[in-house]
Protein backbone atom coordinates (compact mmCIF):
# COMPACT_ATOMS: atom_id res chain seq x y z
CA UNK A 1 0.00 0.00 0.00
CA UNK A 2 1.50 3.36 -0.73
CA UNK A 3 1.39 6.21 1.84
CA UNK A 4 0.02 9.86 0.92
CA UNK A 5 0.89 12.91 2.17
CA UNK A 6 -0.21 16.61 2.05
CA UNK A 7 2.06 19.62 1.51
CA UNK A 8 0.47 23.07 0.75
CA UNK A 9 1.90 24.18 -2.89
CA UNK A 10 2.31 27.99 -2.10
CA UNK A 11 5.63 29.04 -1.81
CA UNK A 12 4.61 31.97 0.86
CA UNK A 13 3.66 29.77 3.28
CA UNK A 14 -0.15 30.52 3.58
CA UNK A 15 -3.00 28.06 3.30
CA UNK A 16 -3.65 27.22 -0.47
CA UNK A 17 -4.50 24.01 -2.54
CA UNK A 18 -4.21 20.71 -0.89
CA UNK A 19 -3.17 18.08 -3.12
CA UNK A 20 -2.81 14.85 -2.43
CA UNK A 21 0.64 13.10 -3.21
CA UNK A 22 1.77 9.38 -3.78
CA UNK A 23 5.14 8.26 -2.60
CA UNK A 24 6.85 5.51 -4.65
CA UNK A 25 9.67 4.67 -5.69
CA UNK A 26 10.01 6.89 -8.45
CA UNK A 27 13.72 8.69 -9.49
CA UNK A 28 14.51 10.99 -12.45
CA UNK A 29 17.66 11.99 -14.17
CA UNK A 30 18.04 15.00 -15.99
CA UNK A 31 21.52 16.54 -17.99
CA UNK A 32 20.97 20.22 -17.77
CA UNK A 33 22.55 22.28 -20.82
CA UNK A 34 25.96 22.17 -19.05
CA UNK A 35 26.05 18.20 -19.33
CA UNK A 36 25.53 17.87 -15.55
CA UNK A 37 23.54 15.16 -14.42
CA UNK A 38 20.62 15.66 -11.62
CA UNK A 39 18.74 12.95 -9.85
CA UNK A 40 15.91 13.96 -8.73
CA UNK A 41 13.27 11.78 -6.20
CA UNK A 42 10.30 12.14 -4.30
CA UNK A 43 11.27 11.07 -0.20
CA UNK A 44 9.77 8.98 1.77
CA UNK A 45 7.38 10.64 4.26
CA UNK A 46 9.00 10.10 7.12
CA UNK A 47 12.01 11.88 5.62
CA UNK A 48 10.67 15.39 5.92
CA UNK A 49 8.52 17.55 7.88
CA UNK A 50 7.27 20.94 7.99
CA UNK A 51 10.10 22.32 10.80
CA UNK A 52 12.71 21.33 8.33
CA UNK A 53 11.07 23.88 4.99
CA UNK A 54 13.52 25.29 3.71
CA UNK A 55 13.56 28.71 1.26
CA UNK A 56 14.32 28.18 -2.20
CA UNK A 57 16.79 31.22 -1.73
CA UNK A 58 18.87 29.30 0.21
CA UNK A 59 19.51 26.46 -1.38
CA UNK A 60 22.40 26.48 -2.68
CA UNK A 61 22.99 25.00 -6.70
CA UNK A 62 19.69 24.31 -6.58
CA UNK A 63 18.96 23.10 -10.41
CA UNK A 64 15.70 24.31 -11.09
CA UNK A 65 16.67 27.46 -11.42
CA UNK A 66 18.20 25.90 -15.29
CA UNK A 67 16.17 23.07 -16.36
CA UNK A 68 12.78 24.78 -16.02
CA UNK A 69 13.68 27.81 -18.30
CA UNK A 70 15.48 25.22 -20.54
CA UNK A 71 13.04 22.72 -21.17
CA UNK A 72 9.89 25.53 -21.33
CA UNK A 73 9.16 29.07 -22.19
CA UNK A 74 5.96 30.67 -22.58
CA UNK A 75 4.86 29.17 -25.23
CA UNK A 76 5.46 25.47 -24.07
CA UNK A 77 7.86 22.86 -24.18
CA UNK A 78 11.46 23.51 -25.64
CA UNK A 79 12.61 20.08 -25.69
CA UNK A 80 10.92 16.42 -25.11
CA UNK A 81 13.47 14.99 -22.79
CA UNK A 82 13.80 17.14 -19.72
CA UNK A 83 10.59 18.69 -20.51
CA UNK A 84 9.13 15.10 -19.97
CA UNK A 85 11.15 14.47 -16.84
CA UNK A 86 9.83 17.78 -15.33
CA UNK A 87 6.16 16.94 -16.36
CA UNK A 88 6.62 13.37 -15.03
CA UNK A 89 7.16 14.58 -11.54
CA UNK A 90 4.55 17.19 -11.62
CA UNK A 91 2.65 14.18 -12.55
CA UNK A 92 3.80 12.89 -9.79
CA UNK A 93 3.16 15.74 -7.00
CA UNK A 94 -0.15 16.66 -8.20
CA UNK A 95 -1.80 13.33 -9.33
CA UNK A 96 -2.38 15.00 -13.27
CA UNK A 97 -1.23 12.80 -16.00
CA UNK A 98 -0.07 15.31 -18.18
CA UNK A 99 3.77 13.09 -18.67
CA UNK A 100 0.87 10.59 -20.15
CA UNK A 101 -1.25 12.92 -22.21
CA UNK A 102 1.93 14.28 -23.90
CA UNK A 103 4.96 11.56 -24.62
CA UNK A 104 6.49 14.17 -26.75
CA UNK A 105 5.88 17.50 -25.11
CA UNK A 106 6.95 19.56 -27.69
CA UNK A 107 3.97 18.07 -29.76
CA UNK A 108 1.14 20.14 -28.22
CA UNK A 109 -1.26 20.36 -30.19
CA UNK A 110 -3.71 21.93 -28.24
CA UNK A 111 -1.67 23.70 -26.28
CA UNK A 112 -1.81 22.73 -22.55
CA UNK A 113 1.53 23.80 -21.84
CA UNK A 114 1.63 27.53 -23.14
CA UNK A 115 2.46 29.59 -20.36
CA UNK A 116 2.64 26.55 -18.01
CA UNK A 117 6.20 26.92 -16.33
CA UNK A 118 5.41 29.01 -13.73
CA UNK A 119 3.00 26.17 -12.65
CA UNK A 120 5.55 24.13 -12.85
CA UNK A 121 8.04 26.48 -11.55
CA UNK A 122 5.73 26.56 -8.03
CA UNK A 123 4.95 22.79 -7.76
CA UNK A 124 8.44 22.18 -7.79
CA UNK A 125 9.61 24.72 -5.50
CA UNK A 126 6.98 24.10 -3.11
CA UNK A 127 8.01 20.25 -2.93
CA UNK A 128 11.22 21.43 -2.91
CA UNK A 129 11.04 23.78 0.15
CA UNK A 130 8.51 21.33 1.78
CA UNK A 131 11.13 18.15 1.96
CA UNK A 132 9.35 16.48 -0.62
CA UNK A 133 11.30 16.65 -3.67
CA UNK A 134 14.71 16.29 -3.18
CA UNK A 135 17.66 16.25 -5.66
CA UNK A 136 21.45 16.13 -5.66
CA UNK A 137 24.07 16.08 -8.62
CA UNK A 138 24.86 13.09 -10.05
CA UNK A 139 28.30 11.70 -10.83
CA UNK A 140 28.91 8.72 -12.76
CA UNK A 141 31.84 6.88 -10.84
CA UNK A 142 35.27 6.87 -12.21
CA UNK A 143 35.90 3.52 -13.85
CA UNK A 144 39.91 3.21 -12.60
CA UNK A 145 41.04 2.76 -8.81
CA UNK A 146 43.59 5.51 -7.65
CA UNK A 147 46.20 2.08 -7.36
CA UNK A 148 45.33 1.53 -11.63
CA UNK A 149 45.45 5.66 -11.98
CA UNK A 150 49.18 5.80 -10.09
CA UNK A 151 51.41 3.00 -10.90
CA UNK A 152 53.96 4.36 -9.12
CA UNK A 153 52.39 3.93 -6.21
CA UNK A 154 51.13 0.49 -6.45
CA UNK A 155 52.71 -1.85 -3.75
CA UNK A 156 55.01 -4.17 -5.10
CA UNK A 157 53.50 -7.93 -5.02
CA UNK A 158 55.34 -10.34 -2.92
CA UNK A 159 58.13 -11.66 -5.02
CA UNK A 160 58.93 -9.38 -7.26
CA UNK A 161 62.03 -7.98 -7.74
CA UNK A 162 62.50 -4.66 -6.05
CA UNK A 163 64.04 -1.39 -7.84
CA UNK A 164 67.36 -0.57 -6.69
CA UNK A 165 68.34 2.62 -6.71
CA UNK A 166 71.36 4.70 -5.73
CA UNK A 167 73.49 7.79 -6.17
CA UNK A 168 75.48 9.67 -9.05
CA UNK A 169 77.32 12.36 -8.13
CA UNK A 170 79.48 15.02 -10.03
CA UNK A 171 82.21 16.60 -8.40
CA UNK A 172 83.61 20.28 -10.40
CA UNK A 173 87.15 21.45 -9.42
CA UNK A 174 89.47 23.67 -10.71
CA UNK A 175 92.05 22.73 -13.28
CA UNK A 176 95.06 24.68 -12.04
CA UNK A 177 94.96 23.19 -8.68
CA UNK A 178 92.15 20.47 -8.17
CA UNK A 179 90.06 22.46 -5.79
CA UNK A 180 86.50 21.93 -5.63
CA UNK A 181 84.27 24.53 -6.75
CA UNK A 182 81.51 25.74 -3.91
CA UNK A 183 78.02 26.82 -5.75
CA UNK A 184 79.28 25.31 -8.84
CA UNK A 185 76.09 25.81 -11.31
CA UNK A 186 75.40 22.46 -13.41
CA UNK A 187 73.49 21.35 -16.29
CA UNK A 188 72.82 18.22 -16.00
CA UNK A 189 70.61 15.61 -18.71
CA UNK A 190 68.64 13.15 -16.71
CA UNK A 191 67.80 9.84 -18.37
CA UNK A 192 64.13 11.11 -19.71
CA UNK A 193 66.08 13.19 -21.57
CA UNK A 194 65.18 16.59 -19.31
CA UNK A 195 67.93 18.97 -18.62
CA UNK A 196 68.03 20.10 -14.60
CA UNK A 197 70.10 22.88 -13.20
CA UNK A 198 71.69 22.26 -10.17
CA UNK A 199 74.23 23.92 -7.73
CA UNK A 200 77.12 22.30 -5.93
CA UNK A 201 77.64 21.93 -2.01
CA UNK A 202 80.59 23.06 -0.04
CA UNK A 203 82.49 20.46 -1.45
CA UNK A 204 81.91 20.93 -5.31
CA UNK A 205 79.38 18.07 -5.58
CA UNK A 206 76.58 17.44 -6.80
CA UNK A 207 74.17 14.47 -5.77
CA UNK A 208 71.08 12.74 -7.73
CA UNK A 209 69.25 9.69 -6.54
CA UNK A 210 68.25 7.36 -9.94
CA UNK A 211 67.41 3.73 -10.71
CA UNK A 212 69.96 1.35 -11.49
CA UNK A 213 71.67 1.64 -14.99
CA UNK A 214 70.07 5.09 -15.66
CA UNK A 215 72.58 7.61 -16.96
CA UNK A 216 73.26 10.94 -16.04
CA UNK A 217 75.34 13.51 -18.86
CA UNK A 218 76.78 16.69 -17.35
CA UNK A 219 76.41 19.11 -19.84
CA UNK A 220 78.07 22.43 -18.37
CA UNK A 221 79.53 23.89 -15.25
CA UNK A 222 79.83 27.44 -14.62
CA UNK A 223 80.42 29.91 -11.40
CA UNK A 224 78.20 32.46 -10.82
CA UNK A 225 76.47 31.71 -14.62
CA UNK A 226 79.94 32.13 -16.08
CA UNK A 227 81.74 29.69 -17.89
CA UNK A 228 85.05 28.46 -16.35
CA UNK A 229 87.54 25.83 -16.58
CA UNK A 230 87.07 22.34 -15.09
CA UNK A 231 87.74 19.09 -14.60
CA UNK A 232 86.01 16.29 -14.13
CA UNK A 233 86.10 13.13 -11.68
CA UNK A 234 86.50 10.19 -13.51
CA UNK A 235 83.49 8.46 -11.28
CA UNK A 236 81.46 11.85 -11.92
CA UNK A 237 81.40 11.65 -16.06
CA UNK A 238 78.55 10.07 -17.35
CA UNK A 239 77.82 7.48 -15.21
CA UNK A 240 75.34 4.38 -14.88
CA UNK A 241 74.12 3.96 -11.75
CA UNK A 242 74.73 0.99 -9.69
Amino acid sequence: MQKTNEFSCSSSGEPASVTRVRWGIDQWLITDTFRREWRFWIAPIEEHSQDARVSRWDMVGEPLFHLVPQAFSSLGAREDEAAGDLLAIYDALTGSHLSDDLPRPTVDRRRRLRGFERELSRVLYAALEAGVLKFERYEVPWPFSDVEEKAEERTPEAGAPSVETDIVVFHAVRDVDGSPVPGAIMMIRKPDGSVVREVAGNDGKVQLRGRQGERFTLLSVSEDDAPFEYAISESSATTAVG
